[in-house]
């Protein structure tokens, strides 16, 4: 692993690449068009799509996306979501592929009904990284050989969809070796698990949970302060996820995780993982 990580170069190095203002990304491109019809929302292809909305320099990255419509019925554009190419983070780590995630939300709110020539307009952008992980291509870390090695993986990539959230390329390292460690079976010793569950005070749903929370299903992950005390750890980091219920925004299982190496060359352990099981709200009329 690269110890310590450089938080400030991650979080920012995908927006000052797309030419955003900041983290948020709150305001468009200077090229992007004043307007968009409808029917060219429905109908273009990403590329060509993100070519009309952020312009030729970055669409070329762009391989994939994601329409959302504000429903069903009214076929509504409510925002489009472009996915860049997978490419070795930079400042390089190892193992892990960078994607930049451009979300363009449209003036839906406006309109209550449209046709295929309604024109919209881009009420906000924003832009965030996400990564994929690969397994250590063979060759000497840091060598031009394993370095072409990590391009041709992250290059080798289908899709970019499912890329995961972390705050930055370093964590994001640190949280892949720590899903392959609560995702392990069969293993060795018990994992250092708790949970705070209103349906079952036995931890064996929530064991079960935990065994399908794959980090690209998380919709917020976050930094945190590790808790004080206990056995002094060479270097410790401390992380909390957000998995929701099943095609919802509503946060079903919450995980707080210590995680720790022994020295710098050691494998990354967990000294504590706890899911905090939420109730799922219900709208009242």
């Amino acid at each position: 692993m690269n110890y310590p990580t450089m938080k400030h170069a991650f979080v920012t190095a995908a927006v000052i690449g797309l030419g955003l203002s900041s983290a948020s990304g709150s305001t468009a491109p200077p090229t992007s068009p004043s307007s968009i019809t409808v029917g060219e929302i429905r109908s273009l292809e990403a590329q060509k799509l993100a070519e009309q909305l952020v312009g030729k320099r970055l669409a070329a990255r762009v391989i994939e996306a994601t329409k959302e419509e504000y429903d069903s019925q009214s076929g509504l554009p409510k925002k489009v979501v472009f996915y860049t190419r997978p490419e070795l983070a930079y400042p390089r780590i190892n193992r892990i592929c960078q994607i930049d995630v451009i979300t363009i939300e449209f003036n839906w709110f406006d309109h209550e009904q449209v046709n295929a020539s309604t024109p919209l307009e881009i009420s906000h952008i924003e832009a965030a990284s996400r990564f994929k992980a690969f397994e250590m291509p063979n060759g000497e870390p840091g060598s031009p050989e394993n370095k072409r090695a990590q391009m041709a993986a992250c290059a080798n990539f289908a899709t970019a969809i499912d890329a995961f959230r972390a705050p930055n390329a370093g964590d994001a390292q640190w949280l892949t070796e720590i899903e392959e460690e609560y995702l392990k079976a069969p293993r060795q010793k018990p994992l250092p698990f708790e949970c705070d569950d209103y349906a079952d005070r036995t931890c064996k749903q929530a064991a079960k949970a935990l065994a399908k929370l794959a980090l690209k299903l998380a919709t917020e992950v976050k930094e945190i302060d590790c808790p004080r005390g206990g056995k002094k750890k060479w270097y410790q980091r401390c992380f909390r996820l957000t998995f929701p219920y099943a095609s919802s925004d509503q946060p079903e299982w919450i995980m707080s995780v210590a995680a720790f190496i022994r020295d710098g060359s050691a494998p990354v352990e967990i000294g504590n993982l706890k899911l905090e099981h939420q109730r799922k709200p219900y709208a009242v009329f």
